[in-house]
């Protein structure tokens, strides 16, 4: 079971990718790409050198190709490989298994449909797609948005007796409603 390093060109030099991926993972034998043009030709040398088994340490899962179809694509061949894949910027050990829930997810966001003035050129990239947002910070909640919206609904209330039912702003009804898909059921 050995661990293999694939890095590429990108917004994070190849040398500082490397000592990142080694300070938490030994590697035994790298693969790097160093242009676009020999991508195919670098992934093809990987794929013959790993063994069932084996992992592949990444820095980021969207440095393993330039377009969320090819990042698919390759996913595809180490789960043929039952392959795992340690990624680095998340610090996850993904198994042949997680990749299969990995390439569910990318189906499933693929299948949504796009908004009507949104082209399809404007799909996220493959890194905003394989990365956990982080916790926004701030002050939390007095009040649950889920209930808030639940009682407007049920009791076809307005805004404004929405508002004075909980001890909240008018706002407050707003974002609820908002973040709960009830926007407006009375016309107010």
């Amino acid at each position: 079971m050995a661990v293999v390093g694939y890095i590429r060109k990108g917004q994070i030099k190849l040398k500082q990718q490397r000592l990142a991926i080694e300070s938490n993972m030994p590697v035994c034998k790298w693969f790097q790409e160093k242009s676009g043009a020999d991508s195919a030709k670098v992934f093809d040398k990987l794929i013959k050198y790993l063994w069932a088994e084996d992992t592949v340490a990444v820095f980021d899962l969207g440095d393993l190709g330039q377009s969320v179809e090819e990042v698919e694509k390759r996913l595809r061949k180490f789960c043929k490989k039952r392959l795992s894949v340690y990624w680095h910027n998340q610090g996850l050990q993904l198994s042949s298994d997680s990749l299969q829930g990995v390439l569910a997810a990318l189906d499933v966001m693929r299948s949504l449909p796009s908004h009507a003035s949104q082209q399809r050129s404007d799909f996220p990239s493959v890194h905003k797609l394989l990365t956990f947002p982080e916790p926004k910070p701030g002050r939390r909640r007095k009040v649950d948005y889920q209930a808030v919206a639940v009682w407007r609904a049920q009791h076809c209330a307005s805004i404004a007796s929405t508002a004075q039912e909980f001890g909240i702003s008018a706002a407050t009804v707003k974002r609820a409603c908002r973040a709960n898909l009830v926007l407006s059921q009375t016309g107010t």
